[in-house]
C-alpha cells in the first residue's frame, strides 16, 4: 500500500477535480480493511473518505456554524446502534469507558449556504471501519432538513493509509489552524488555549481510541511522546471563541456548543509529534469533533 502523506491538505473539503484526479490512483477499501476484533499492529492508521452528494427538494437555508449538527438527528434514528453509540461490550480493548464513533462528518463548507430546490451539495465523512454500506442506507432512509433534501448519489469510498513514525529532518516550528471551533479538556476543565501539550495528548488519546477499538492498535510509546509534548512551546496565537447551542427535537434539550478557532504557532523539537497531529486532521481532535467541531489543519514551518 503506498502512502499518500501528500494528501495532508485539509481533508473535509475535497472538490471534485481533486477527487477525480486521486480516485482511481488511490486503493479503494477491499478485504483488507480492518474491523472490530481484527488485531494488527503497526506504526501507521487507516481511514477511508466518503463523499455524499444530495439534492434539495425545497429552499434550506444552513447556519452559519456547526452544520453538521443539521444531520446528527437523522443518523440517530436510521443508523444501527453499534455504530451510532458503540459500547464496550463490543469486540476491542479493555479501559475505554466510552469507545468512540467509527466516523466524523465535515460539513463546514455548508456554513451559510443557501439552496434552492434541484441544487446539490456534499457532506464528507472519514470512516475508522467498514461502515459505510450502513451509513450511506441510514441517510437514504432519513430526512434531513425535515425531508427537503435527499441523498441522491455517494462515490467510492477512498483509502488513505496515514504513517505514524517520524521520517525527514527536525521541525522546529509548526502552525496548527483550528477550522472549526474547538474545545480541549484538561484535568477535567476546559483549556482556554491549545497548549501543546493539552492539544498533543487529546489527539493522541483519540487516535490510540480509535486505533485499539476498531482493530489497528498501534505500536507506539504514546507516554514517552506525552512526556516530551510539555517541552514545546506554545510561541502565539490568535483565537476567537464562538459560542452557540443545539435544540434536539429528540429529547427536547438544548445542548452548548462552542469553542476557540483561529491560528496557534509552536516552536521546539515537533518532528516526532507531526504524524499524529496529521492524522488528527482526519480523527478531529477534541469534545464532540464527530459532529464538526475540532477540525484542524498542520502545516509544518520548513528552516
Amino acid at each position: 500500500m503506498r502512502t499518500f502523506a501528500s494528501l495532508l491538505i485539509e481533508p473535509s473539503r475535497f472538490p471534485t477535480l481533486f477527487w477525480n484526479r486521486y480516485r482511481k490512483t488511490i486503493k479503494l477499501c477491499a478485504s483488507s480493511i480492518p474491523r472490530p476484533g481484527r488485531t494488527v499492529v503497526n506504526v501507521e492508521f487507516r481511514c477511508w473518505l466518503l463523499r455524499l452528494m444530495f439534492e434539495v427538494q425545497a429552499p434550506v437555508q444552513f447556519p452559519p456554524s456547526f452544520s453538521a449538527n443539521i444531520f446528527r438527528g437523522a443518523l440517530g434514528t436510521r443508523l444501527p446502534r453499534h455504530v451510532f453509540s458503540p459500547t464496550q461490550s463490543q469486540s476491542g480493548p479493555s479501559g475505554l469507558a466510552d469507545p468512540p464513533r467509527p466516523f466524523v462528518l465535515r460539513a463546514k463548507h455548508l456554513d451559510g449556504l443557501a439552496l434552492t430546490p434541484g441544487e446539490t451539495f456534499y457532506l464528507h465523512l472519514h470512516l475508522f471501519a467498514q461502515f459505510s454500506a450502513q451509513i450511506t442506507e441510514a441517510f437514504h432512509d432519513a430526512q434531513p432538513f425535515h425531508g427537503a433534501v435527499r441523498l441522491r448519489d455517494s462515490e467510492p469510498q477512498i483509502e488513505i493509509v496515514l504513517p505514524l513514525f517520524p521520517t525527514g529532518s527536525e521541525i522546529d516550528q509548526a502552525t496548527v489552524d483550528f477550522l472549526t471551533p474547538t474545545e480541549l479538556k484538561h484535568n477535567d476543565t476546559l483549556a482556554s488555549t491549545p497548549c501543546f501539550s493539552i492539544l498533543f495528548t487529546r489527539a493522541a488519546t483519540r487516535l490510540r481510541s480509535l486505533a485499539g477499538f476498531y482493530g489497528q492498535p498501534i505500536n507506539l510509546d504514546f507516554e514517552s511522546l506525552a512526556a516530551r509534548s510539555e517541552q514545546i512551546e506554545l510561541l502565539e496565537h490568535s483565537l476567537t471563541y464562538e459560542r452557540a447551542q443545539r435544540f434536539s427535537t429528540r429529547t427536547g434539550q438544548t445542548h452548548p456548543l462552542g469553542g476557540f478557532a483561529g491560528r496557534a504557532r509552536y516552536q521546539g523539537q515537533l518532528r516526532d509529534f507531526l504524524p499524529i497531529l496529521r492524522a488528527a486532521q482526519y480523527t478531529g481532535v477534541g469534545r464532540q469533533t464527530v459532529w464538526g467541531k475540532g477540525e484542524i489543519k498542520v502545516t509544518a514551518v520548513e528552516p
